[in-house]
């Protein structure tokens, strides 16, 4: 695996958090942080977690009046299905759920912050957006350059909060220093494809007896800063694969994986050691049906793939 030293160039995709999200944040995130490191509150990483977010309505629903069919309470996780005709709705309870009117910086609030502090505790951690065609998952996850999404600011969480840990010597092992390589790929039609580097064609899942399932000569960066991390996120955008679809002009036609390898460095009785960790952020390519989306050929094909 090569890793790039140099800065990733920039791209015409910027994506920043206001000054007083940030701040906000990433004071809430160290806090939640150093009370787990330091023993405060035990409230360590759970299995898995699942949430759900609903949209709200598009220009097209609104000036079609269509009904409102998703009912959802926040504090039970409760979630009723109407079939928008009067008849009986279909229930589901999830662990939280956000209504269409959620912002951006509520949803990292509730999820990104649990995956901050699991990763710079040293675990390896996840989150991945499913769900259909044009149903808000890379809003989600990338978000826009004014309303950035959950990627941007877990980024901005974690270089906040390991600065912080390496500035303070009393809390946590004692981190001398953290180093973080980016990757990212795609997976489109069943093939693994180098974001940040194309040139290097279909790439091959390897298994090693230490380190795990990995993805074979793809490309890594070193970036030693949140802007530098956001600057890979839109240059891998810029390589995506997107096409036009009837529920969707910008459709995603692959999953998109971004990943952040972690290495946090500090002595234990004399001996250096280190603590490596992954943060894994994934836009799942919509779910949709065939008939609905009247896909043909390649669309067609991709779209078996997906699903």
């Amino acid at each position: 695996q090569k890793t790039n030293t140099m800065p990733p160039r920039p791209s015409s995709r910027r994506v920043s958090i206001s000054e007083n999200e940030s701040t906000f944040e990433n004071g809430a995130t160290w806090e939640m942080v150093r009370k787990q490191l330091t023993g405060d509150i035990d409230d360590g990483p759970q299995s898995i977690h699942v949430y759900s977010r609903t949209r709200p309505p598009s220009k097209k629903e609104i000036e079609a009046n269509s009904p409102m069919v998703v009912e959802m309470d926040e504090k039970t996780g409760l979630i009723s299905l109407h079939n928008g005709k009067g008849g009986s709705s279909t229930d589901f309870t999830l662990d939280k759920c956000f209504p269409g009117d959620c912002t951006q910086s509520h949803m990292y609030k509730e999820i990104g912050m649990d995956l901050v502090c699991s990763s710079v505790q040293g675990y390896n951690t996840c989150v991945f957006a499913y769900g259909q065609t044009s149903s808000g998952k890379s809003h989600s996850m990338v978000g826009t350059k004014s309303d950035p999404g959950l990627i941007p600011r877990v980024c901005n969480g974690l270089y906040h909060s390991f600065d912080m840990l390496v500035a303070d010597d009393t809390v946590g092992r004692n981190v001398s220093s953290v180093v973080i390589e980016a990757v990212y790929y795609e997976i489109y039609n069943e093939k693994i494809m180098d974001l940040l580097d194309p040139s290097l064609g279909a790439l091959k899942v390897r298994e090693h007896k230490n380190f795990g399932v990995f993805v074979d000569k793809i490309s890594k960066v070193y970036v030693k800063s949140v802007e530098q991390a956001v600057e890979v996120m839109d240059r891998g955008l810029l390589n995506r694969t997107v096409q036009a679809t009837k529920m969707n002009s910008v459709s995603s036609r692959a999953h998109a994986i971004f990943e952040l390898h972690i290495t946090q460095k500090y002595t234990n009785g004399g001996a250096e050691m280190a603590l490596k960790s992954k943060v894994c952020m994934v836009d799942l390519a919509g779910s949709e049906r065939a008939g609905q989306q009247e896909l043909k050929g390649a669309r067609m094909t991709e779209g078996n793939n997906i699903n």
